[in-house]
Parts: structure tokens; C-alpha cells; sequence
């Protein structure tokens, strides 16, 4: 188990673990083999790293749900050699196999994809458990850990629905897109508060612009300039979750333009304010995040 970072146990219940890992590695080279202990989902808070797994390799940053099933092995790398801060959340196979069952797909104990996006509403309905677990003392356990099934549901469901159908490509040209796209995610991820341009990036990557746009938003299902800015609005979302209130300087820490630019870009993306994101978690919060996750309108406010 040496390839894991240092981790501590948030929640523990029959159904659900809820667990901290914070990894501060300054080399890039692979971890040791890892097994998992069960299967999980991590959130990445901060930084980046890479899955190496069945001869995969897989870009875990903030904007995507990274899965794990139990038994298998990996191995981590870090890119930036600057580490990362990952929520994961738990479960005993059975569960898996139940919420399969529960999204009317065929019963299995393992996840069927490596990874997945992660959208803005569930992304901060993670924060907000991980907080409630860590800063804002004992809360009814029952609400906690209904959420975060609903939350692995939610993320699960996103895996399963109809793919983009690709035009049909030799293996040679599908897997260079792959790693073209991998490529740029991990330039954004590492470099996401700099002045980035898109000529920069497609240089950084040897590929022109108009390729690159095209191969990135087939392979991603975003665009460059989407992914861009929620890797620099969830940095801002940690930054603020964890008390800070200057938020002119902040923005332009995380690659915004100015704090106008920063408050109407949080805003329409996670349906609230900096400012009520640092305000204490209260009842009805939770009654919001389960809302959000069951698919009701719902505004984390």
C-alpha cells in the first residue's frame, strides 16, 4: 500500500467511507503498485495527477470523478511533481451493484468506466460534505451518508448515458486524439492561472488550433475555453470554501480578469455566491443538496 498518500477517515458507516487524502510529492516518477481497498469515487480539490491502470493512463483533475474498483491495481503519477487534495468517497461492491440496479442497468459490483466529468451541481454538493465532515462538527450521520450515495448515483448515472457516436477512425488516429486531449488537460490543469491563449496551448501540444478545438471537444465533450474556466472556478471554490475573502486578488490568482468577472462566473456556475459558500452549513442546506442531486431545482444559497 506504499503508493498511497496519507489519508484520514472524514465518515465511516456500513455503506459509506468518506476519506481525505492530501498527497504533497514532489517527484513525477510512478508510486509504488496500489491496491484498492474497495471501491470509491475520488473528487480531486486541488491539483493533478494521473491514473496509471490496465495500461490506461488516466488525467485526474478538478474537473473529473475518478473511479476505483476493489482488488484492482494502479499506480499514481504527478505531473507537476506539486501534489493534490482528493475527497473519495467509499462503498462495499454491493452498493455499486445496487445503484446499477437502481439506474435500470444491468447489476455489476464494478464501475464500467475509469473516469468521468464532473458537473458543477454535484461537484459542490462534494465540497460541501467534505466540509461538513471536517469543519462543522457532528451532523446526523443518516444525512450524510444518504447524500453521498445520492452524490456516487448521480455521478454513476453520467457514465451511463448515450455516448457520442465517433466517426469510425483507425486505432493508430483514435488513440493520438486520446492523447492529444490528455495532453491539453494536463497543460490546463497545471497551468490553469496563467494568461493562456489558444495558439500557446495548441504550440505547447504541436497541434494547430483548429485541431486541437475540434479532436478536444470530441474527445472531452467540452470546449478548450469551458474547461479552462471551471478548472479556475473550482480553484477559486476551494480557495473561498477554506476563508478567503479577498477575492480581487484571488481572481486574478486563479486567472480571472477581475473580481466582477470571478463573483457573475461563480455564480452561474454553481447557482451561488463566494460569500455564501464561506457561510455556516445549516439544515436547509442539506435539504438543497439532496434536491440538487435527486435532479429538483435547487440553489445552493
Amino acid at each position: 500500500m506504499s503508493g498511497l498518500p496519507p489519508h484520514r477517515v472524514l465518515f465511516r458507516s456500513d455503506s459509506v467511507v468518506i476519506r481525505d487524502y492530501q498527497c504533497c510529492r514532489r517527484d513525477r516518477g510512478l508510486t509504488a503498485e496500489t491496491l484498492a481497498p474497495f471501491s470509491s469515487v475520488a473528487i480531486p480539490r486541488r491539483g493533478v495527477f494521473i491514473k496509471h491502470v490496465h495500461g490506461r493512463s488516466v488525467v485526474a483533475d478538478t474537473n473529473h470523478a475518478i473511479f476505483f474498483n476493489r482488488g484492482e491495481t494502479y499506480r499514481l503519477s504527478h505531473p507537476y511533481g506539486c501534489g493534490d487534495r482528493v475527497t473519495e468517497f467509499g462503498m462495499m461492491p454491493q452498493v455499486v451493484s445496487d445503484i446499477h440496479r437502481s439506474l435500470g442497468h444491468r447489476a455489476s459490483r464494478r464501475f464500467s468506466q475509469t473516469h468521468c466529468p464532473i458537473e458543477a451541481a454535484p461537484y459542490l454538493v462534494a465540497r460541501h460534505l467534505y466540509r461538513l465532515a471536517v469543519h462543522d462538527g457532528p451532523t446526523d450521520p443518516v444525512a450524510i451518508e444518504e447524500i453521498a450515495l445520492r452524490l456516487v448515483g448521480r455521478i454513476m448515472a453520467a457514465t451511463m448515458g448515450p455516448r457520442d457516436e465517433r466517426v469510425r477512425q483507425r486505432a493508430a488516429t483514435s488513440r493520438a486524439h486520446d492523447e492529444l486531449a490528455d495532453a491539453v488537460m494536463m497543460l490546463l490543469a497545471g497551468r490553469y492561472a496563467e494568461p493562456l491563449t489558444l495558439d500557446l496551448i495548441a504550440s505547447e501540444v504541436h497541434s494547430s488550433p483548429y485541431h486541437l478545438c475540434r479532436v478536444f471537444k470530441r474527445r472531452v465533450g467540452r470546449s478548450v475555453h469551458r474547461y479552462l474556466t471551471q478548472l479556475r472556478l473550482r480553484a477559486a471554490l476551494e480557495r473561498v470554501a477554506q476563508g478567503e475573502r479577498r477575492l480581487t486578488r484571488l481572481a486574478t490568482e486563479v486567472g480571472f480578469s477581475s473580481h466582477s468577472h470571478l463573483s457573475h462566473a461563480f455564480r452561474r456556475e454553481f447557482g451561488t455566491t463566494p460569500s455564501a459558500v464561506r457561510a455556516p452549513l445549516t439544515a436547509a442546506t442539506l435539504r438543497q443538496m439532496s434536491k440538487i442531486l435527486t435532479g429538483q431545482p435547487a440553489a445552493l444559497a
